[in-house]
């Protein structure tokens, strides 16, 4: 079953966020939208995402203009509700569109993402729909093909090697973006991640261990299992010594 599309979602907030916030001009009459789930529920666990149409004029003009925009809300129930509100997830993605992507898009001279929108609320997102560029979200559970992974690989590099620039120009910007809030131990949730990296290790053993070919990686694999936890929080640290990069996520 689909999530109801939200009462906040409706002809009001979506004029604010084409204008870029309350009182900005050109103003913008939305004068007809729809909006759907824009991913199926065994797909997404911590949002809601939301595909919106909306049908607009700009102030006294009566040409209308379409645009599709993403909406991603937090789910207000449950374990992962608690985390992304403890760790400020939603408002550091928001910083993160804004501020940080912008930076990186300018120095590769590359789209690294979506265009965002301006949001009135801290926990929420607001991105241009890719659906209308061509773009189409693969399915998780199917591998890529080689071309499409050359491609990834192809914009990874891009990402890190402007973030090293970024490093350099602002590297207070740069450290606000890259700190860690899952991967160390003061964290609010350690017990509960160093247990979910636990057992995600431990299930892709027993995979292995039934691969024809591959059972002594699986050993390999859960002999790592007792020192996973100390070993990521250790990889997540910057080193002053060495090149340093935002990851992906």
């Amino acid at each position: 079953m689909e999530p109801e599309v939200p009462s906040w979602l409706n002809e009001s907030y979506l004029a604010t966020v084409l204008q870029g916030g309350v009182d900005q001009e050109p103003r913008v009459t939305v004068t007809s939208f729809t909006a759907k789930s824009a991913l199926p529920l065994d797909q997404n666990y911590g949002t809601y995402v939301f595909r919106v149409k909306v049908q607009y004029t700009l102030g006294e003009s009566v040409d209308k203009h379409v645009i599709s925009l993403i909406i991603k809300t937090p789910v207000s129930h449950g374990f992962l509700s608690k985390c992304m509100e403890k760790i400020d997830l939603f408002n550091r993605e928001q910083r993160f569109y804004a501020d940080v992507l912008s930076q990186l898009n300018k120095r590769a001279k590359f789209e690294f993402g979506p265009k965002d929108f301006y949001c009135p609320d801290r926990n929420r997102l607001v991105l241009k729909d890719l659906n209308e560029d061509g773009y189409v979200m693969a399915d998780r559970s199917k591998q890529l093909d080689l071309s499409h992974c050359k491609l990834v690989m192809i914009s990874l590099g891009k990402y890190h090697a402007s973030s090293i620039s970024l490093q350099h120009e602002n590297p207070k910007l740069f450290e606000e973006a890259g700190s860690e809030r899952l991967y160390y131990d003061e964290g609010p949730f350690k017990k509960e991640v160093k247990r979910w990296v636990e057992t995600s290790l431990r299930l892709v053993s027993d995979v292995l261990k039934e691969m024809k070919g591959y059972e002594s990686y699986g050993d390999l694999m859960l002999s790592k299992v007792d020192g996973i936890w100390e070993y990521f929080v250790k990889v997540f640290i910057p080193r002053k010594q060495s090149v340093n990069v935002l990851n992906h996520g």
